[in-house]
């Protein structure tokens, strides 16, 4: 019956280890949303013309498209730097 005690000690103290993991979890999204929504300016809509000064929670989905949106633009500007530099070498070629 003692093992059967201490076994059910061991496990509360699991169960609050867990839960703070948890809270820790939690919390720690909720910061790292809070700084995505700070770095794309996204704040609660007030009205049809205004915002409130207050951040938006957004959504995982809504962070990672912005990303991409951004790095498909990083791309395209590296790409349009790689053709005019392609050019310059052509041009270079060409000359005797």
């Amino acid at each position: 019956m003692d093992n059967k005690k201490q076994t059910k000690e061991q496990l509360l103290v699991e169960i609050i280890k867990l839960r703070n993991s948890h809270a820790d979890w939690v919390s720690g999204d909720e910061r790292r949303r809070k700084e995505f929504a700070k770095v794309f300016n996204w704040y609660q809509k007030q009205g049809v013309y205004g915002y409130q000064s207050e951040l938006r929670m957004p959504s995982w989905e809504e962070i990672f498209t912005e990303i991409g949106k951004l790095l498909a633009t990083k791309t395209f500007y590296d790409l349009d730097g790689n053709i005019s530099e392609m050019d310059v070498r052509i041009e270079n070629i060409k000359k005797p």
